[in-house]
């Protein structure tokens, strides 16, 4: 049963990583290989139950005798429940953050952002676009950030060829940016969550480094633009109507609340120490009662405001990504439950005096596979590093990991759900990326690694 479950695992990497190939969709395949794992776990239960949580099972079953129903009862409860928590944490965090952009959107609080970004010359508009991104997704997440710039680079950029140039810059900048802040990304998010770094080391330790991996590629990338960039036939912004009668000020105060908000999560946590998806939904459930307020004319009037929705691509995209983290947390659980994992101890002491190796092996993986994925994987061997003596809070182990993890994402775009937006939408070839971009951010990252192991 062991081998069936690492076989399911590797089959979920394989299909995960060729699904710009396949077609398969990702999500899908986590959530069913996780489903596929936990039942193949729960069907020869008591040889794992018993081998790692043997304690708190005859507590569990305190004095009853033990059966086949009363391992899967405890499987349920004790273990499974566990995982199924840790998900739905970032599943939450992620639902209000969405929802505020969604928000944020539909009332046209992004539009004066738009209007600054447009300029004749590329390079100008290039830069603007790159800096509002980088910060856009400090706050809010990657995905959401990339989808949202990408959905106005439609909008000024005409030429097919100037967007696969600024698409390269979006996502790499969101990337960037999302790493550089524990909110940003899901995988500082889920380091964070677990307590393996703290906000304002984590931020400041990758600081330089993800400034290096951003702009050196984006200055790159900036040499093969035209002078002039030539917009497409239309209007910048979609048609309101009557859907929105909001002034200046008002859509200002709406983004103090919505994205301003979002900064004060880390403060929450640390005096509360309550998970961060419980900020998260207080900003929004303030954003919201702030949206009904000043939109108060139109509900009274009885028009429908409901139909003010972000882009299709962006909803799509962002439950995608909230079934995908789900399923891959579930299924790195299972693998982590089977006892595999302490193994590792004994093969890292014999072929290296450093654990953060094991880091860096996996942000190759992860290039090709999911940064998400590989960082769960590095995450679920938090007993293994605190066993080899480098698991404390902001270790290098667990910076270096987190960096690999979310840079891998730019080595080639399928190593991230901001990249795979990138090449469907845009339909951008991976080869062309590796050819024209990709040595730039390897030598970025290299640099980056250097810099946080050395420095």
């Amino acid at each position: 049963m062991l081998y069936i479950i690492i076989i399911v695992f590797a089959i979920a990497l394989l299909l995960i990583s060729t699904e710009h190939i396949s077609g398969i969709n990702r999500a899908a395949v986590a959530v069913f290989c996780a489903a596929m794992g936990w039942v193949a776990y729960i069907s020869y239960g008591s040889d794992f139950v018993m081998a790692e949580h043997s304690a708190q099972y005859l507590d569990f079953l305190n004095g009853s005798p033990a059966s086949s129903s009363s391992v899967k009862s405890f499987i349920a409860g004790n273990i499974f429940i566990h995982y199924v928590g840790i998900a739905a944490e970032l599943v939450l965090y992620l639902l209000a953050t969405v929802t505020i952009v969604q928000i944020l959107q539909a009332n046209g609080c992004f539009d004066g952002l738009a209007r600054w970004m447009q300029d004749s010359s590329s390079r100008k508009m290039f830069w603007k676009m790159a800096v509002v991104t980088f910060l856009l997704s400090m706050n809010i997440n990657n995905l959401t950030t990339a989808i949202l710039m990408l959905v106005l680079m439609r909008s000024m950029i005409s030429d097919q060829r100037n967007r696969f140039l600024f698409g390269c810059m979006v996502v790499i900048a969101a990337n960037c940016g999302g790493a550089l802040t524990v909110i940003g990304d899901p995988v500082g998010l889920t380091f964070w969550n677990r307590e393996y770094v703290s906000a304002t080391t984590y931020s400041l330790t990758m600081l330089l480094p993800v400034m290096f991996v951003w702009l050196l590629p984006s200055y790159v990338i900036s040499r093969r633009l035209p002078g002039i960039i030539r917009r497409p036939i239309g209007h910048l912004f979609p048609y309101r109507g009557k859907d929105t009668m909001l002034r200046g000020w008002q859509k200002t105060l709406m983004l103090i609340v919505g994205i301003g908000g979002l900064w004060l999560i880390p403060s929450f946590r640390n005096y509360t120490k309550l998970s961060p998806f419980v900020a998260a939904l207080l900003v929004l459930s303030v954003l919201w009662i702030v949206d009904e307020i000043v939109n108060r004319k139109l509900i009274v009037q009885g028009k429908n405001t409901s139909n003010q929705r972000m882009p299709q691509a962006m909803q799509y995209s962002a439950v995608q990504m909230m079934f995908y983290i789900s399923g891959i947390i579930l299924l790195v659980a299972v693998v982590k439950e089977t006892g595999v994992f302490n193994t590792i101890p004994g093969w890292i002491e014999s072929n290296s005096d450093n654990v953060w190796v094991v880091a860096l092996a996996a942000s190759v993986i992860a290039s090709v596979t999911d940064t998400f994925a590989i960082s769960e994987w590095c995450a679920a061997l938090h007993p293994v590093v605190n066993e080899l003596g480098q698991g404390s809070v902001n270790s290098t182990y667990w910076i270096v990991s987190a960096f690999t993890a979310q840079m891998a994402g730019n080595l080639l775009l399928v190593g991230s759900w901001a990249g795979l937006t990138l090449v469907r939408t845009e339909r951008l070839p991976i080869g062309w990326y590796a050819k024209n971009v990709m040595p730039w951010v390897a030598i970025a990252m290299v640099a980056g690694i250097a810099f946080i192991l050395y420095i």
